[in-house]
């Protein structure tokens, strides 16, 4: 079989009622970092939300999440099931399906733990917590079959026991623990090494042989057949239960405990099976195979049919319900031998019971249960026409002989766990127990038949198969029995006469007895019975009423019978009974006796040959004739009275069986009406059940809900009471609904004023109408805010908003008060310090600027104002970039900035030289330093000072120039003008030297007389 996708280990959790609190202190107890995954399942209320996810969510680190279709299983994670839908894994994968209602239940434990066991194998892993039903019985079959482990909680400790009880009831169950030690157990398991990891093969194969070969030895179990895959997963499995990590000490541990041996013994019988198993198989099996033999069978035939490997029952049971379906469908009446057989002595004594749990729902229709089950105690059980038609018996396939001229045979899911030579033997087994064209059907992983086989596909993919007409079986091929084990309905034990009522037997000390019981079954001879039984030839039957002369048996059973019914003696003679004395007449005793050890009640039938008449002399003719007459007359008046024996015993058997007819009738018409009631009664508790798993269920989240609101409440309380903020609740009305201690500070409330108006409250406020206030709040649905001020001089910053529900509907106002009176203050303080900073800056008279982080300006000083000839509107919050035509976006200039800003660096005389649009050309010297807002320290802002320096800049040129001798610089008004003069000479004069060098002059002279620069280049 494949090998599932996903390596995560997945734990399969059900739970039903009462399983909340049982899954809360699982999973704290669960280390989140186990790698495993965890699937919950529970009986939920398909037309509510579930809440499990999130009620989880608070006990455990790992991530929670209601599963979705499709989504793959990650470890250490929970998946919750959602409402109304089935859940199950295929390839480490989750799968959403419709939930699926048969016969008024649901069983998604089940369908789990089902689809589990197929996708992981012997790494599936079954947890079981409380509930009521037996919801998940069927899943852990499934689980231990496929050599997964299986876990429930100790009844003990569950709020609900009965899902857990049918579980154990099982005997497949591998730990029964309280919910605190199930964590632990589950690592434990998970971290046990594979066999298959183990270095020396050859050491795992001879010590794996040992174990089988003592199970042979000492539990008489042969599993040497088996796969060694198959039986090294067994033994693996064992070995983590037993927390043995090495296979030699296990085979230690196997010698020393026999309880372990069984165990052992008990995981190699593979015994998972359900009702249709594969249902489009047993679809196929009836039209290919039902159908057609039922067909042909005729009423005076019976239809013979072998399940081998029935396990518990259900499979031999659903041949035998597919079968009756379509007898009745052909309107046939042929009896039907079904033969069902296994090696596992416990599942035959479960199939011989038919009684199997409310999970099988999951599997059989409802059409099906009402025809072929009766309700018995909360559980199903077969209708006895059906057990009747199946006849369990331990056999082993592989060992023993067949049954032989069988119509059927239906073998399951048990080729797959043995060596394919041995499947080659079991092949040709079934060959030989068909009848020529008849049927095998086999498991969908079972062996494939290859075309040298005696069989022919009917269905390949689902395993059916018929029988060739002519079919060589190879000698020695098939096993033989040697002899013949007779049957031992019960261990007879000696029985002492010494033992026995001495009275009776003193009595009767030369007679012949015999003790059989109430039917007439010999169970010891006393003294030379042989005289008046005939010991039969043949087959053994040691029945006294059929061992007695024929004409004395009936009145012997009547004997016996009065005899039984009164508890007392009852003697007759019988004539003609001695076969050797030759006696014509035999006293017959007949005595109760009780046999000590077992204090069962026997009877002893005594013979004793009568006394012979005295011997005589002979007499004449007449007397001959007289006791001829006499004689006669005797045995007329015997005949006589053993015919009124026999008509009273007729008469008597006639009235007691009109009794019994009556009777009958009765108890059958009150075991109709108890039935139908006992099914209402099922059904009413049913319905129950399930409403109180929901009940149980919802009031459980509820239970949490409120929990966690009162711990809301408690943390919403202690909040308030904590709080500085006085707060005030109003409902619709403007009536008190809650306040805050610190409330009461401004209003005169008391605890009896929660329902009173707030009108009626009086409160320290100056000039504010609360009610004014809730009103128009309510009516605009916005918020109201104000700085209010209380008789003392306190100030409090006052806000009401409307009082939103969760489901977004306006249920009143709330006021909150908060003191701002040190706000208040400081900012009175901040505004006396900003007038007196600002009327100090404004009587500077160097320009200033406040820059702040983004160099935006923040303000800027009067004299700023005066010297650019600029209004504030146009300056503040602008940047400085951009301020009238850009003249202060200079890159250099903002590095400065920025570095200021960023190492708290100043700088100073950085100069701007630039034509301003109202002053004209200015030399500007800037000097720039960070202030820190020491009320708000991330406030970082740049006082910058414009001084300007023009006149002062020109003068220490000039200076310069003198004391040089030298040519003051041009500036580039005098030099524009110049080159302008120079190329309108150059353009009209046909000899420019003379008129350039002319012009040079006059320049010249124009620079050393500033005043007179416009009259020199005028008249030039």
């Amino acid at each position: 079989m494949d090998e599932p996708v996903s390596t995560v280990l997945v734990v399969g959790i059900g739970a039903s009622a009462g399983g909340i609190d049982s899954l809360k202190e699982f999973f704290s107890e669960m280390p989140a970092d186990s790698g495993l995954a965890f699937v919950v399942v529970q009986h939920l209320d398909p037309t509510h939300a579930s809440h499990m996810a999130g009620l989880l969510a608070r006990q455990t680190t790992m991530k929670v999440a209601e599963a979705q279709d499709e989504s793959p299983i990650q470890a250490n994670r929970i998946y919750t099931i959602p409402p109304n839908k089935f859940l199950s894994v295929r390839d480490g994968t989750l799968r959403l399906t419709e939930a699926v209602k048969r016969d008024g239940l649901r069983l998604p434990i089940d369908f789990f733990f089902r689809s589990l066991a197929q996708d992981q194998h012997e790494k599936a892993i079954a947890v079981l917590f409380s509930g009521s039903g037996s919801d998940g019985t069927l899943g852990i079959r499934e689980i231990r079959g496929a050599g997964g482990l299986v876990i429930v909680q100790n009844p003990e400790t569950a709020q609900f026991d009965s899902m857990i009880e049918s579980a154990i009831a099982t005997g497949l169950v591998d730990y029964v623990l309280p919910i605190r030690q199930i964590p632990g157990k589950l690592l434990q398991y998970v971290k046990q090494p594979r066999l298959d990891d183990r270095a020396d093969v050859d050491q795992l194969d001879d010590v794996v042989s040992s174990i089988l070969n003592l199970l042979v030895d000492q539990n008489k179990s042969d599993f040497r057949c088996y796969k060694r895959s198959t039986v090294q997963r067994r033994i693996e499995r064992r070995m983590g239960l037993s927390q043995i990590s090495d296979i030699s000490d296990y085979y230690c541990f196997l010698c020393e405990r026999p309880d372990e041996r069984e165990k052992l013994s008990k995981d190699m019988l593979i015994g998972v099976t359900s009702f249709f198993r594969d249902a489009e198989a047993f679809e196929n099996l009836r039209e290919k195979v039902i159908v057609p033999l039922v067909q042909e069978k005729d009423n005076a035939n019976p239809l013979r049919a072998w399940i081998a490997g029935c396990a518990t029952g259900e499979e031999a049971y659903s041949v035998v319900m597919v079968l009756m379906e379509e007898m009745a469908r052909a309107r046939k009446n042929f009896s039907l031998q079904i033969f069902a057989s296994d090696i596992d002595r416990e599942a035959l004594k479960c199939a011989r019971e038919a009684i199997y749990s409310q999970s099988i729902t999951a599997d059989v229709s409802e059409e099906r249960l009402a025809r072929f089950f009766v309700k018995k105690d909360g559980a199903y059980q077969i209708d006895k026409r059906v057990r009747e038609a199946v006849t369990f018996a331990e056999h082993n396939v592989i060992t023993d002989p067949p049954f032989l001229r069988m119509d059927l045979i239906s073998c399951r899911n048990l080729m797959i766990y043995i060596e394919p030579e041995v499947q080659r033997k079991v092949i040709n087994l079934f060959a030989f127990a068909l009848l020529p064209g008849r049927y095998l059907f086999l498991g969908k992983s079972d062996t494939t038949i290859e075309q040298s086989d005696p069989f022919e596909p009917v269905s390949r993919s689902w395993r059916i198969f018929q029988r060739r007409q002519l079919v060589a079986f190879p000698v020695g091929g098939l096993p033989i029995r040697t002899g013949i084990r007779p049957a031992r309905f019960e261990e007879q034990h000696p029985i002492k006469l010494s033992d026995l009522n001495q009275q009776v037997l003193l009595k009767h000390f030369n007679a012949s007895i015999v003790l059989i019981n109430e039917a007439g079954e010999i169970a010891h001879f006393y003294g030379p019975t042989h005289k008046y039984l005939a010991h039969p030839y043949g087959d053994a039957n040691l029945n006294l009423f059929e061992m007695i002369d024929a004409k004395h048996s009936l009145v012997l059973r009547l004997a016996v019978e009065r005899a039984v019914r009164e508890n007392g003696s009852v003697q007759l003679r019988l004539s003609e009974l001695n076969r050797e004395d030759g006696a014509e007449f035999v006293d017959v005793t007949i005595a109760p006796v009780v046999e000590p050890r077992s204090n069962k009640r026997l009877l002893a039938v005594i013979f004793e040959a009568a006394a012979a008449p005295p011997k005589s002399s002979p007499v004449s003719a007449q007397e001959a004739h007289t006791q001829d007459v006499d004689i006669v007359a005797q045995l007329e008046a015997d005949n006589q009275r053993l015919k009124q024996d026999l008509q009273t015993a007729i008469e008597s058997f006639q009235s007691t069986h009109e009794e019994f007819t009556a009777a009958n009738e009765e108890v059958l018409a009150v075991n109709e009406e108890l039935q139908s009631a006992n099914e209402e009664l099922e059904t009413s508790k049913e319905e129950l059940q399930s409403v109180n798993e929901e009940l149980v269920t919802v009031n459980n989240q509820l239970n949490d809900k409120v929990e966690e609101l009162n711990k809301t409440n408690d943390d919403l309380a202690n909040f308030l009471n904590s709080s500085e903020v006085g707060t005030l609740f109003l409902d619709k009305g403007f009536s008190v609904r809650r306040f805050t201690p610190s409330a009461t500070m401004l209003l005169n409330l008391i605890p009896s004023d929660v329902g009173r108006p707030v009108s009626h409250i009086s409160n320290k406020f100056i000039d504010v109408d609360p009610i004014a206030i809730a009103a128009t709040v309510l009516r605009n649905l916005t918020s109201f805010e104000k700085e209010v001020e209380t008789s003392d001089g306190l100030w409090y910053m006052l806000r009401c908003m409307p009082y939103r529900t969760l489901g977004d509907v306006i249920d009143g106002v709330v006021f909150t008060f908060t003191e701002v009176t040190r706000l208040k203050r400081s900012e009175e303080a901040m505004m006396e310090a900003r007038n007196y900073a600002e009327s100090i800056i404004h009587t500077i008279r160097e320009s200033l600027l406040v820059l702040d982080p983004q160099l935006k300006v923040l303000s800027a000083n009067r004299a700023f104002y005066e010297t650019f000839q600029v209004a504030p509107q146009v300056t503040e919050n602008r940047l400085i970039y951009k301020l009238g035509e850009r003249q202060w976006d200079i890159p250099r200039l903002r590095e400065l900035l920025e570095e200021v800003l960023r190492s708290d660096r100043h700088f100073e005389n950085f100069e701007v030289e630039h034509n301003f649009p109202a002053i004209g050309r200015k030399i500007m010297s800037l000097n720039a330093r960070r202030i820190d807002d020491q009320q708000r320290a991330s406030v970082r802002l740049i006082l910058l000072a414009i001084d300007d320096v023009t006149e002062q800049r020109r003068a220490e040129e000039e200076r310069k120039w003198k004391v040089s001798g030298h040519l003051p610089p041009v500036s580039p008004t005098t030099l524009t003008i110049y080159l302008t003069l120079s190329r309108v000479t150059l353009l009209f004069s046909k000899s420019p030297a003379p008129r350039t060098r002319r012009l040079g002059k006059l320049l010249v002279s124009s620079l050393s007389q500033p005043n007179g620069e416009q009259k020199s280049f005028i008249s030039c």
